[in-house]
């Protein structure tokens, strides 16, 4: 070092590792914030009678974009518009609690009950607001004519 011309006791290397830890802080923190998510616990009644429903088989479809921009889509229609995430959860009792539903999902997330014996049902975040966590569900019976 020459000690007529001192350098600056911060050389770029340290400013662009200061610059990098930064980023890679707030990166980290916007990762962990919480999410805008809710609840939800389902019941499962009979439509007529009222009596508990076991053993419904809940699948949450959540669709999401494509990740080819529209414009590549509709150049090439081969590729896929929308991607559909399925998941199935086995209710063994007439009540499931399920988290992680998007409070703002809009009309690409809904919720499908199956049970044996019984019409499908459906649920639809963006048709019922978060005004209560319990939610009952009647199932209409298939009928045998």
């Amino acid at each position: 070092m020459n000690p007529e011309k001192p350098g600056h006791p911060f050389g770029w290397r340290t400013w662009l590792l200061s610059i990098g830890a930064l980023t890679l802080v707030i990166t980290a923190v916007l990762w962990m914030m919480p999410r805008n998510t809710r609840t939800v616990t389902f019941r499962f009644v009979d439509f007529v009678t009222g009596q508990p429903v076991t053993n419904v088989v809940l699948q949450p479809e959540h669709r999401r974009r494509s990740l080819f921009p529209d414009w590549v889509v509709r150049v090439f229609p081969a590729l896929p518009q929308e991607r559909c995430e399925e998941l199935r959860l086995f209710c063994v009792s007439d009540k499931i609690a399920v988290s992680h539903i998007p409070a703002n999902a809009g009309k690409d997330y809904d919720l499908r009950f199956l049970a044996t014996g019984y019409h499908d049902a459906w649920f639809f975040p963006w048709l019922f607001p978060a005004m209560t966590n319990l939610v009952t569900v009647p199932l209409e019976a298939k009928r045998d004519w």
